[in-house]
Order: structure tokens, then sequence, then C-alpha cells
């Protein structure tokens, strides 16, 4: 439920549940499994990424829990995350959010008068 909140999505797949306080968490936006055996190294109680294959939730055994919450909504925070770090980085230059609009249910963003196809969340000038 805290990451479903935390992510606002409607469903987490996840392996077992370990049983074990979650203390270290560990996360990859989008297509995050090749990081799982790292996760497990580092320590991590939880590994929260985008995307995972059906036997990854089964070969972490009990070592870690593995949350898969989607790749697009592993992603989506990310325009604020670079948005946050570029202004503060370079704070003479302009960086705008692009306007997403749809066409023909083909979710498209334009940026600098171009379409382009989600997910070019940002874009500079």
């Amino acid at each position: 439920t805290i990451i479903m909140n935390l992510f606002k999505v409607g469903c987490v797949k996840h392996s077992a549940l370990t049983g074990k306080s979650i203390r270290e968490v560990a996360l990859c936006g989008g297509s995050g499994a090749f990081l799982i055996k790292d996760a497990i190294h580092y320590g991590a109680d939880v590994f929260i990424t985008g995307e995972a294959k059906y036997n990854d939730f089964y070969d972490v055994e009990d070592r870690i829990l593995l949350a898969v919450i989607g790749h697009y909504e592993s992603e989506v925070c990310t325009k604020d995350i670079f948005y946050n770090i570029i202004s503060k980085k370079f704070p003479t230059f302009a960086v705008h959010f692009s306007r997403p609009f749809s066409v023909k249910g083909l979710d498209l963003t334009e940026v600098s008068g171009r379409k382009v196809a989600l997910p070019a969340l940002l874009s500079f000038r």
C-alpha cells in the first residue's frame, strides 16, 4: 500500500513477502531487473522497478522483495528530478515542461514546435 500511494499506482506486482522489516530500498526506473543482483549485494530489503521477467519473481527467493510498478509509472517522476537538477545546476538555462496531447489515440508531446512521442517530457529553450 505504501508503494501504491507513493507512486500513485493501482497495482504492484511483487515477489513473495519476506517478512523482514524494510530499512533499505533500491530503486531503478524502467527495465531495472538487470540490477536485482546488485540490489541484493547492496543489502536492500526491497527493489522497486518498472519491469521484471516472470522468473525474476522466483529467482530472488527470500533474499529481497521485488516490487514492480510498471515501466511508465516508474519513470514519470523523472521529469521533476531532471527539472530540479538542471535548474539548480544551470540557473540561467530556461527549462520548460512540454505540453502533452493526443492524436488518434497516440500520446504525443510538443517540444519546441515539433511533435514527438512520449515520454519526451522536457523541452529546453
